[in-house]
């Protein structure tokens, strides 16, 4: 109740995001009550796969059922115990390009914010290429044309 009154308060559109800590039923139950208290300030989900996946769900069966209310995600990899939130392909376990391909079955069109904290400059490369990932999958033309720029730049 508390939370569901200063989420009342804001005079911002609302997006819950699934938590790690809180089990599907929980948080679906949570949804409902802010549904019903919040009316249209609850613009929708956000949908974290790692903490699906740290809550040992089925982060793909999750989706399916969510998908009409998901308006972001929150991406990046982790480990088998850690919501890290690695770049893609530093050292995580998450399916990243499986779950890219199945979000894109859906159609789902909304936002994908890579919730990526890189630990060092080593990383910053994995962070590009983790963004354009998910341009592959998502938008070919401007994945490829953000390769060219990137060529382009570098090659100089």
């Amino acid at each position: 109740e508390f939370m569901l009154d200063n989420l009342a308060r804001l005079q911002a559109p609302v997006l819950l995001e699934n938590v790690e800590g809180w089990s599907e039923r929980d948080f679906d139950k949570f949804y409902d009550m802010a549904r019903a208290r919040l009316g249209a300030k609850l613009s929708g989900m956000c949908f974290d796969p790692a903490h699906a996946f740290l809550r040992a769900d089925d982060l793909f069966s999750r989706f399916h059922e969510i998908a009409g209310e998901v308006r972001c995600i929150h991406l990046s990899d982790c480990t088998d115990s850690q919501d890290a939130h690695l770049p893609f392909s530093c050292g995580g376990v998450l399916p990243i390009d499986r779950i890219l391909r199945f979000i894109r079955s859906h159609r789902w069109r909304g936002i994908i914010n890579l919730e990526v904290m890189p630990q060092s400059l080593e990383q910053i490369q994995p962070v590009v290429k983790s963004y354009l990932n998910v341009l592959r999958v998502f938008n070919k033309p401007k994945y490829l044309a953000t390769l060219g720029r990137l060529f382009f730049s570098t090659s100089r």
